[in-house]
């Protein structure tokens, strides 16, 4: 089936143009046939007024069409198609001259007349078909080309009306209307010139058919190139038989030459419509692509803008315990302190220590998250179980904020009991930042419909309004109260938010000034 498979479609649309091309030019030899059989009554007709319609109807559209094959894009087939605007162009031209004309001031041409301006139009307009067709790269057409196609048809042609009595007759005691009467073809009046030049033309256009075929060409204007050349070739073919052009006789060989003059019209332009389509697609998709090349390069200038803050950030966050451990070691090695001096100094070095090694740690968490092995492996635990560690772990805390706990579940949930104490760890580690010395954190579980809600709240002067989005970024820090920012490299939450979200749950806030902040995520229950 044509047009039917999307592999080989190409060769399935170009078999479809020739198929229906040669289904046309059939048709056309089968009207010669039945024609000469019943008779050419059906072939013309008398209808001056008629001829002329179709006539000036063909020759606007041959020059619409040549319109749109001048504008036509550049592209591998647009030199040919110039040559081909030409060809119509200057059969436009001809019927104009020899046909509308003379019939527009009432002094129509003798058939002697009109049958070689018709062989000049269709030879020179043939000419320049076949010099865009057959080449495989044809000439470009430019002025000169032009200058010389139209001396080609006017200077024959005024030759012609001055001296066409002295040329050879080509249908001595023709008289087309008459033979329209009777329907009978005017066939033994032509003479053997008459039947050369005319089959000279006829072969022209065979000529420009196997040209217009030929895979190099099937698929100008969407294959109706060839359909347009088949159906000129046609009325050439009548055209023999009933030299009408230019008369008042209408035949089909007129109705042909109108069909293929439409048919390149609209192909040409349905065929720019297609281009101007694809242009836009082209214009859309490069105008995509600078956006996203815009947003790329934003992005890039926000890394190198969080990079420099999280350079400073961490610079800041080293400087005061590598500061403090340096202070004492130094104090340590020029002085002779006592036990007690001693072993307090240690102890500060090793709480500096826990400080950059929290800091090692919460970055290394965040490198983690950003890989693709950054997974939790659930598994049926009782829930009561990692409350009871992040217990011990919220007093192990210094600073004298006690911690109560909810009462036990007694239910298991579906959940990695390392990634989740790791989010309640951080949780209760911001809420000892914020909540002053003295004031009780809460940590707490409630069974809501199929799952259990972990909440960590704390007494602190809540979260800034501005910072609820921020607090959760990679780096990003909140304020104290007093504007200052919070200890700390800024990943905890954001760590803690990707491993909620990997148990399907997120991990919520509320807050309100004066009265701290609660963190709440939820875990399946496991009947």
């Amino acid at each position: 089936m044509c047009g039917k498979h999307v592999s080989g479609g190409a060769r399935d649309a170009g078999r479809c143009i020739l198929l229906a091309a040669a289904a046309i030019g059939l048709l056309i030899l089968v009207w010669v046939a039945l024609t000469s059989v019943v008779g050419y009554r059906y072939f013309a007709v008398h209808a001056p007024q008629t001829q002329v319609g179709v006539e000036a109807a063909s020759a606007l559209a041959r020059v619409f069409a040549a319109l749109v094959l001048l504008l036509f894009p550049i592209d591998p087939g647009a030199r040919a198609l110039r040559w081909v605007a030409a060809g119509l162009g200057i059969s436009a031209l001809g019927g104009v001259l020899f046909g509308y004309l003379p019939a527009m001031v009432g002094e129509p041409l003798a058939l002697e007349v009109s049958m070689y301006a018709s062989i000049v139009v269709r030879a020179v307009s043939g000419v320049l078909y076949l010099i865009g067709l057959l080449p495989a790269r044809p000439p470009e057409f430019n002025r000169t080309a032009a200058l010389l196609a139209l001396g080609a048809l006017l200077l024959p042609s005024a030759a012609l009306s001055v001296g066409y009595s002295s040329l050879p007759q080509l249908a001595p005691g023709v008289d087309l209307i008459a033979a329209t009467a009777t329907g009978e073809a005017p066939l033994g009046g032509f003479t053997p010139l008459y039947w050369v030049l005319s089959g000279s033309v006829f072969l022209f256009s065979l000529a420009m058919v196997w040209a217009a075929a030929r895979p190099s060409n099937r698929e100008l204007l969407g294959g109706w190139l060839l359909v347009a050349l088949v159906l000129l070739a046609g009325s050439q073919l009548h055209q023999m038989f009933w030299p009408s052009v230019y008369s008042p006789v209408l035949t089909t060989a007129d109705v042909l030459r109108l069909g293929s003059a439409l048919a390149i019209a609209v192909a040409g332009v349905l065929e720019l419509r297609r281009v101007a389509a694809e242009r836009g697609a082209m214009l859309l998709a490069e105008q995509e692509y600078g956006q996203r090349q815009i947003e790329i390069a934003r992005g890039l200038e926000e890394i190198a803008r969080m990079k420099s803050e999280f350079g400073a950030m961490v610079a800041h966050e080293l400087s005061n315990p590598v500061a403090a451990i340096r202070g004492h070691s130094y104090m340590m090695q020029v002085t002779d302190l006592d036990p007690v001096r001693g072993a307090a100094s240690l102890r500060s070095i090793d709480a500096e220590a826990a400080i950059l090694t929290a800091l090692i740690n919460d970055i290394r968490e965040a490198s983690r998250a950003e890989l693709e092995d950054f997974r939790s492996e659930p598994r049926i635990v009782a829930v009561d179980d990692i409350l009871r560690e992040a217990a011990a772990f919220a007093a192990a805390l210094n600073g004298g904020r006690p911690v109560s706990v909810s009462p036990p579940l007694g239910v298991r949930v579906l959940a990695d009991p390392e990634r989740i104490g790791q989010v309640l760890r951080n949780l209760l580690g911001n809420a000892a930042k914020y909540t002053p010395t003295g004031a009780a954190i809460e940590l707490r579980a409630v069974w809501v419909e199929d799952r259990v809600r972990v909440t960590v709240a704390d007494r602190g002067a809540g979260i800034d309004a501005h910072d609820l989005e921020r607090i959760f970024e990679k780096f990003g820090r909140g304020r104290r109260h007093a504007g200052g920012p919070v200890p700390g490299a800024g990943v905890g939450l954001y760590v803690s938010r990707r491993i909620a979200r990997a148990h399907g749950s997120d991990l919520v806030i509320e807050t309100s000034p004066g009265d701290g902040a609660a963190f709440s995520f939820e875990l399946e229950v496991v009947e």
